[in-house]
């Protein structure tokens, strides 16, 4: 299809054509003067003072079995207790990727976004009190030591009410292939309803003259 067969099949479907760009314009709006998301994240490690590296599968198993506990409906209760106001999030840390995850070290990731800074940091400082306290309190049932139990250290992270501002120029640009994909599609899904419009009532007329011709064959008036 040349570029005149496409500015003539955007003209036959001009309103269709003007609906995509308008929806698109005030999605575009809506982007742009979206409030910022505010986040506070950091990455911990479970490890003693004794091995700061935190170095062995019992690292690993303490910190797998803590991720999966904070993550469940009672801890997310302790949280809003604490002070928590909105969602969080605990994961270990990935050194590959989503599709082959290698979670060789004990390290996890607390994260909390939310549209206001104030609640991102009150729910950050709940879970990270709620994921301590949970870590020192099932350690002492277990007849831990208080000098041998495993505690939970910042090592990275953004600690702070950190905007997200995100790609601008890649969600716009985005946006904008999408409405161009979305504007020919439309187009062409009308044109090709049109024809078969077309051929149906073709067919239709055809076949109610050659219904008409049989009964006039039939009762001899033709």
């Amino acid at each position: 299809m040349s570029l005149l067969d496409i500015a003539a099949l955007m003209r036959r479907h001009a309103v269709a054509v003007m609906i995509v760009l308008v929806l698109a314009a005030a999605l575009g709006y809506e982007i742009k003067h979206a409030k910022p998301m505010y986040n506070d994240s950091s990455t911990v490690a479970f490890r003693t003072s004794g091995s700061p590296f935190g170095v062995g599968n019992g690292f690993l198993v303490t910190a797998d079995l803590m991720v999966r506990s904070m993550m469940s409906p009672q801890s997310e209760q302790l949280v809003r207790q604490a002070g928590g106001t909105v969602a969080y999030q605990v994961s270990l840390v990935n050194l590959y990727n989503i599709e082959f995850p290698e979670y060789a070290v004990p390290y996890a990731t607390v994260s909390v976004t939310a549209p206001d800074p104030a609640d991102a940091e009150r729910t950050f400082a709940a879970t990270m009190e709620v994921l301590a306290e949970e870590l020192k309190t099932r350690q002492a049932g277990d007849g831990i030591s208080p000098a041998a139990q495993i505690g939970v250290h910042v090592i990275a992270g953004t600690t702070g009410d950190v905007p997200l501002s995100g790609y601008p120029k890649r969600t716009f640009g985005a946006l904008a292939v999408l409405t161009i994909i979305a504007t020919f599609l439309t187009a062409a899904f009308l044109d090709r309803r049109q024809i078969r419009l077309r051929g149906f009532r073709y067919f239709s007329r055809w076949h109610l003259s050659d219904v008409a011709a049989r009964k006039g064959r039939q009762t001899g008036t033709i």
